[in-house]
């Protein structure tokens, strides 16, 4: 969206005095350290604050009972697939890595400047996605489903890892993360480009599958898989857009051959 603030113009506009440059993003130091400062700092201290949690005993498994559970959720509880389980590592990779694509090609293209921007930006959003999905989990100590799958022997179940950090879901936290940034990032560099709404599409498709591959193997809740895509493409987005490009949100210029009005358009 475009809109002209003032113009008065008697023989015709002339062209910007600041001309908006092709590329929309851009590094800001103070922003940028802050922003990294503080997803290393969630994912490390998520990660060691997760990891020292408990796991349950057998006698505990043993008291849990699947009519404790919110009606929305209790249906995971009877789920269990270790293929699905598995499917969904390694299709969380792959949404994980699919954000690079553009970072090679800028690197390839020789616009190493460019290149380095996505790269950083792309590093503050999925580490503030790891690290704050890994704190709250740490926080909220949710069990996960197979906790209450009687199909599942209590020994079993009790061998299982991490059984106790349900919630939110990393891998769809993570996975929508990585679909929200690439596809916004690709229409801000090709607002015109056909592939616009193949690459939202695909994306999304990968990472919501990779929700349902989570809800299938007894690991998440629909609670934990719902919150989890809905914040990890928050980031996604968000983090573009603290990098928009001043270049191209303000263009300030003359207006007619002798200067007689002063034109302004912001982008939004």
């Amino acid at each position: 969206m475009v809109l002209f603030l003032w113009s008065v113009s008697a023989h015709g506009a002339q062209s910007p005095s600041v001309a908006p440059t092709d590329f929309p993003y851009a590094l800001f130091p103070a922003k940028d350290i802050a922003l990294s400062a503080m997803g290393v700092t969630l994912s490390v201290g998520g990660l060691i604050w997760s990891q020292s949690i408990n796991d349950l005993s057998e006698h505990q498994i043993d008291a849990l009972n699947s009519s404790d559970v919110n009606a929305f959720d209790r249906s995971a509880t009877r789920r269990w697939s270790s293929g699905a389980a598995t499917a969904s590592d390694v299709f969380v990779v792959t949404a994980a890595l699919l954000p690079l694509i553009p970072v090679i090609h800028q690197f390839a293209v020789h616009r190493k400047k460019r290149a380095t921007t996505l790269l950083l930006m792309y590093a503050e959003a999925f580490t503030i996605s790891l690290g704050f999905t890994s704190v709250v989990k740490a926080f909220a100590k949710r069990n996960r489903p197979f906790l209450y799958n009687d199909d599942l022997s209590l020994a079993k179940r009790a061998s299982l890892p991490d059984p106790a950090i349900s919630f939110f879901s990393a891998h769809t936290s993570l996975a929508f993360c990585g679909a929200t940034f690439l596809s916004t990032t690709f229409s801000a560099m090709a607002p015109n480009s056909r592939w616009r709404i193949v690459i939202w599409s695909a994306s999304l498709s990968l990472a919501s599958t990779i929700g349902v591959l989570r809800y299938v193997a007894g690991k998440h809740f629909p609670s934990d898989i719902l919150t989890g895509a809905a914040f990890g493409a928050l980031v996604g987005v968000f983090v573009p857009w603290l990098h928009r490009n001043p270049a191209q949100e303000v263009v300030v210029y003359p207006v007619g051959g002798r200067i007689n009005g002063i034109g302004a358009s912001v982008r939004f």
